[in-house]
């Protein structure tokens, strides 16, 4: 014989996924349910929240290098600078 559960899905939520067998339900009794959802749907907020921030992010990333095409590479501390810029060698060989 099979074991009786319910499962409440929210279409198209990530972890929107509440599955309670038969002894979880007995146990909660309907308060109990109740809380459950509301703690899951709470915990949905933070999840969104959680998703839109590097979404955000990478959308101001994204602005910020399609303002910078084009320009050059800002110098390294370490890039030699005119002054301490190693001499070209200059070879004046004659054939």
């Amino acid at each position: 014989m099979g074991k009786t559960a319910v499962t409440i899905i929210l279409d198209g939520v990530p972890g929107g996924t509440l599955q309670l067998s038969a002894a979880d339900l007995r146990a909660a009794g309907p308060a109990g349910l109740i809380t459950r959802l509301e703690n899951r749907l709470h915990g949905l907020e933070a999840r969104r929240q959680d998703t839109l921030d590097p979404i955000d992010r990478a959308r101001r990333e994204i602005a910020h290098a399609r303002q910078n095409l084009g320009q050059p590479f800002p110098p390294s501390p370490s890039s030699p600078t005119p002054a301490n810029a190693p001499a070209a060698s200059a070879s004046n060989s004659t054939r």
